[in-house]
């Protein structure tokens, strides 16, 4: 930061002013001069990077057990009889045990000019009751950045993601008599960045393709290509978006953000409808961090998203990002979040839903190496397809600590309480889950 120049016999206001006008000079968009509750860097319990000529690796592997009661996220479930009439069936939960395993690289760039960095991670989860329900993810991403000048640079980044879906997401009920559903993602995108003083300027764009894999049914006779086939999940994701900001002070912004987003499924099945989707998204808002209290960034607008069938409602609604956070103290911060999206839901008759979700949580410096957390997250999901329409809650309670022993070696413990909970009888889900974990992170 530019230093500061001291004249004898200048007053504290003028002091204030010169520090206001270091700070411009340096960044008028900069927000992480004041630290949070666990963002100190501490050398002696931080992971310490490997030197490899121009660049730095970092090595991580977590190792970890979790007991789940209700893995199969199994609840009330509504059912019609012969005669037209509504029962009720409450599938019975069953708890298990996860060993974890997951290693991490990550190597990164240490020039004075551009940047390149890669990533890889495999995850494991290991069932001890249920082997079926084991699976093996993994994923890898490559960044680049080239900075033309000091005012302008962009960025060119490509990821590949295979993923096994988590039972109970959505309205999507996984038949228990099948295993459990994969699916891979392969994202591309680019972006282009200019600031000079207070003005900044920001478009990209980015693509997703995901496909998923047929599922596998314990009954051999649904295994026919048919029954179990789930190509009519895939589809390709493409997002424009530009943000224009300016900074009237060191401490507060404001911009004007848009997106645009496309949809495109790549089968129709048989008497289907297209699933086709085409959207937008505007907003204006503001980035900020007053005194040492206070930072974060809104942004209020609307959205809409236009489905090509006409037998799918369109959806439309209030646009709302917010990440706040509040740092009463030194050792601890508060933060509020909300967000509101739209997303595929895997379903050919309900295409896409309208998920509003907020949350709170805090963390505390027990001890400089001791961290403890807490966390409220609710919303809900707003189905309509053809000819239906149900709204479906979701809450996740989580509460935990982590423990750095030294720069080798991190302890997490995590408590949480999640579940859905659907306003219709025969349609989406209704389920708790009760999860507690312990893992150790090794930095080799």
């Amino acid at each position: 930061m530019t230093k500061l120049i001291k004249v004898l016999g200048v007053g504290a206001l003028t002091t204030a002013m010169g520090t206001q006008i270091a700070v411009a000079q340096d960044d008028m968009f900069r927000r992480d001069r004041i630290k949070g509750a666990g963002e100190r860097y501490l050398p002696e319990f931080e992971q310490r990077d490997i030197r490899l000529g121009g660049f730095k690796l970092r090595s991580e592997l977590g190792v970890g057990v979790e007991s789940n009661s209700n893995i199969f996220a199994a609840g009330r479930e509504g059912r019609v009889n012969d005669g037209g009439f509504t029962f009720f069936v409450d599938n019975e939960e069953e708890s298990d045990i996860i060993v974890m395993i997951v290693p991490k690289l990550n190597l990164t760039s240490d020039w004075n000019r551009h940047l390149l960095s890669a990533s890889a991670e495999v995850n494991h989860s290991e069932f001890t009751d249920n082997g079926d329900e084991s699976h093996t993810d993994f994923g890898g991403s490559l960044r680049g950045r080239i900075d033309v000048s000091r005012e302008f640079n962009f960025t060119l980044n490509a990821g590949y993601q295979d993923i096994t879906e988590r039972r109970g997401i959505f309205s999507i009920n996984q038949d228990l008599a099948s295993e459990p559903a994969k699916y891979n993602v392969f994202s591309t995108g680019a972006e282009a960045n200019w600031k000079r003083d207070s003005l900044r300027f920001t478009a990209g764009v980015n693509v997703r393709d995901f496909s998923y894999d047929n599922i596998t049914f314990t009954d051999p006779s649904l295994n026919n290509g048919i029954a179990n086939d789930r190509s009519f999940r895939d589809f390709t994701y493409t997002e424009l978006s530009a943000r224009a900001g300016y900074a009237v002070s060191p401490d507060v912004s404001f911009f004007v953000n848009s997106a645009f987003q496309q949809r495109d499924y790549d089968t129709v099945q048989i008497g289907g409808l297209v699933r086709d989707a085409s959207g937008y998204r505007l907003q204006v808002g503001s980035n900020f961090q007053l005194s040492q209290l206070l930072r974060g960034e809104v942004a209020v607008g609307y959205l809409q998203e236009e489905r090509d069938a006409a037998g799918f409602g369109d959806i439309s609604g209030l646009a709302v990002n917010a990440d706040v956070q509040w740092l009463p103290t030194t050792l601890t911060t508060v933060s509020v979040g909300v967000d509101s999206y739209t997303t595929d839901t895997g379903q050919p008759n309900l295409p896409s839903a309208l998920v509003t979700r907020g949350e709170i949580g805090v963390v505390h410096e027990l001890k400089r190496n001791i961290l403890l957390n807490a966390s409220a997250t609710s919303g809900v999901e707003e189905f309509e397809g053809t000819g239906i329409g149900y709204n479906q809650g979701f809450y996740d309670y989580r509460a935990g600590a982590t423990y750095k022993m030294n720069q080798n070696a991190h302890v997490d413990f995590t408590l949480s309480f999640n579940g859905r909970d659907s306003d219709s009888d025969l349609l989406g889900r209704n389920f708790d889950q009760t999860v507690v974990g312990v893992g150790v992170k090794l930095f080799p």
